[in-house]
């Protein structure tokens, strides 16, 4: 099948695909810097948790919001049906999170082939097709001391 393609946002999907980036893409819509966020391995107690506080801080309903993240939980459960996993992600406190996440998760799958990483070290919403196509250029296989890395970086910080 088709690789998994993981970013930031939806701005940067549009960017992705403008600059030739072919996969199936999984938008990862969380605001990880505002609110609480529980140090549990488990993506549906994570999901709960920020469901109820996106909910409350944007007046959105509680279900719709946690419908969204299961949807988008459900997706990376199933990264295995993926040829390879690319992490296309910024330099960025918000990006950085949620890098951090997904590593800390994929630290902890028994079957994680094929995962890389694009690190950005711009906006990829801003950034142009020549951009993204350089950027491409850059992936590079996920290894085992950035996946401890990210494992200790997500228990310090939830």
């Amino acid at each position: 099948m088709a690789k998994l393609v993981i970013t930031n946002g939806d701005s940067a999907v549009t960017r992705l695909q403008a600059g030739g980036v072919a996969g199936h893409f999984l938008p990862w819509r969380d605001m990880l810097h505002d609110g609480p966020v529980p140090a549990s391995r488990s993506l549906a107690i994570v999901a709960d948790t920020r469901a109820e506080f996106l909910a409350e801080a944007f007046g959105l309903p509680f279900d719709s919001v946690r419908a969204d993240f299961a949807e988008r939980d459900g997706q990376l459960e199933i990264h295995i049906a993926f040829r390879e996993v690319e992490l296309w992600f910024e330099h960025d406190l918000y990006d950085q999170l949620q890098l951090i996440q997904l590593l800390d998760y994929f630290a902890h799958e028994p079957d994680r082939h094929g995962v890389r990483l694009i690190q950005a070290a711009d906006y990829l919403g801003t950034l142009g097709p020549e951009a993204i196509t350089t950027l491409a250029a850059s992936s590079a296989p996920v290894s085992s001391l950035q996946l401890e890395t990210a494992r200790e970086a997500w228990a310090a910080f939830t």
